[in-house]
């Protein structure tokens, strides 16, 4: 296996996070092929190169995802399962760049993987057969870099500046600041801070929050973790509220995900 991250192009700094590719050979597959995504608080962009891919939230049937598709802020886990060969580059853009930049309601595109055939902003004709017979991961990387920066030289859009500071706090407090509070500094209702993230990031500021907040405990895991003192660190209520999130995003306790993680969830780190 090789998941590798690679820095965005300057010009499209706080819009792409980083663009990720993970190649898996068939054979180098563990028992399990099914693997357990969790949300990050990004949206993204995933092209398949490899053997066709199948995905499913929890409690529904496998369907086979399209060649590229735009994975929207998921709310819950879902599952991936390889066919084959696994070869996937993936765009992993800031929480509320994604609509801006390509003009879609990210409410629309919650809890769903899109084909970009549906997203006229997303070509897929000569766009993707020049990524698919580019030479190496670093000239697609290009091609896809080179297609973004046009596509924001040509269509300026960003998100609402006061839209930009909320993510920006919910992020560095490691979505630990109670939203009104939140809303009182920027000056705005809670219930106008609420239309700009479900037009723009796809959740609410308090689901952000949540996501975030989840996130933070993967950098206070050990290989023997106090789970009562890493909930309180990373500000839930007590250990019962952590394993309750953990529930909602990961489908199970902290305990139970954390040993089942395969060595690509350990890899894919989605927002740092």
């Amino acid at each position: 296996m090789h998941y590798a991250e690679f820095p965005p192009h300057p010009s499209l700094a706080g819009i792409v996070r980083c663009i990720w590719a993970l190649h898996v050979p068939a054979q180098a597959k563990h028992e399990d092929p099914v693997e357990n995504v969790v949300p990050d608080g990004c949206m993204e962009w995933v092209i398949h190169l490899g053997d066709p891919v199948r995905a499913a939230s929890t409690g529904s049937a496998f369907a086979m995802q399209d060649s590229t598709v735009v994975v929207g802020q998921i709310t819950g886990p879902f599952q991936l399962q390889p066919t084959g060969d696994l070869n996937v580059i993936g765009v992993r853009f800031a929480p509320a760049a994604f609509a801006s930049l390509f003009h879609v309601p990210a409410r629309m595109l919650t809890d769903q993987h899109v084909s970009t055939d549906g997203l006229g902003s997303l070509p897929t004709g000569e766009l993707m057969d020049r990524i698919s017979q580019a030479l190496d991961t670093t000239q697609r990387i290009g091609i896809i870099q080179q297609f973004l920066i046009d596509r924001l030289a040509g269509r300026p859009s960003h998100p609402p500046r006061a839209l930009s500071h909320a993510v920006d706090r919910i992020i560095s407090t490691q979505g630990q600041l109670p939203i009104d509070q939140l809303a009182r500094t920027l000056r705005i209702s809670h219930r106008h801070l609420e239309r700009l993230f479900h037009e723009h990031v796809g959740v609410t500021p308090k689901m952000l929050s949540r996501i975030v907040r989840f996130r933070s405990v993967f950098d206070r895991v050990s290989d023997d973790p106090k789970w009562s003192s890493i909930a309180l660190d990373c500000g839930y209520f007590d250990q019962a509220h952590l394993i309750r999130d953990f529930n909602r995003f990961a489908g199970q306790s902290p305990h139970a995900y954390l040993r089942s993680q395969s060595p690509l969830d350990r890899c894919v780190k989605g927002m740092d």
